[in-house]
């Protein structure tokens, strides 16, 4: 297929896990009450995943919680290195000869996914993702970013203008909003790392992992 887009989610898409949650937990080493936050992090992240609350609210009630610093990054790089998912690994061919057709899309951080994502040939114009600011005492994120606001996916690719069939390969609920809202033809519920009933229920296919998307993908 030639005139095609494939849009990328990547926390526990690309990667194995989700990459705010281990940073916090990386952030808050030493802290008391360490393990009470991290409850209330993934807790909140499993709301904005399955449509409960809308992104904007997720996103900014977690960076609440704790304040990164830059060697925190540099920490959670090495391990998101560590845990790319699987059949996305084995794939890395697919992504390095389509790589002007693919878009990593995320409502997490530039900072750690850029230094993830160049290893598979994707363009540093294709990743887009919110970006860390300096705060004084640690960093907090841009407020003003399309994708750390509602429908940010959405208002990210209707800004791409693309010509072609659209593809979204996700395990969230703003994955499949891309489809829902009209700017994306097929969503696939990607389940290798995490099983969102509310979001698989909604999907036009099912893949447990990339495998699974390409068979589906050069039938389509």
């Amino acid at each position: 297929m030639k005139n095609f887009y494939l849009i990328i989610d990547f926390d526990s898409t690309f990667v194995q896990i989700e990459a705010l949650e281990r940073l916090a937990d990386i952030s808050l080493k030493g802290v008391k009450n360490k393990a009470r936050i991290l409850s209330t992090i993934a807790k909140i992240t499993n709301q904005g995943m399955s449509g409960k609350i809308p992104f904007d609210q997720s996103i900014g009630r977690r960076l609440k919680l704790f304040a990164p610093k830059r060697e925190n990054i540099r920490e959670l790089i090495g391990i998101l290195k560590e845990k790319i998912t699987k059949s996305i690994l084995i794939n890395k061919d697919f992504f390095r000869l389509n790589h002007e057709r693919i878009y990593v899309i995320s409502g997490g951080f530039f900072d750690y996914i850029w230094p993830v994502i160049k290893e598979f040939g994707i363009k540093k114009s294709h990743v887009l993702a919110n970006r860390f600011v300096e705060n004084g005492n640690g960093l907090t994120y841009d407020k003003k970013s399309l994708l750390a606001q509602e429908k940010g996916k959405v208002k990210q690719i209707k800004e791409l203008n693309l010509k072609g069939q659209v593809f979204v390969v996700g395990d969230g609920y703003t994955d499949w909003e891309i489809k829902k809202l009209g700017v994306a033809d097929k969503f696939f519920a990607f389940t290798e790392n995490i099983d969102r009933p509310v979001v698989v229920e909604k999907a036009d296919y099912i893949v447990n992992n990339f495998q699974d998307f390409l068979l589906i993908f050069n039938r389509l």
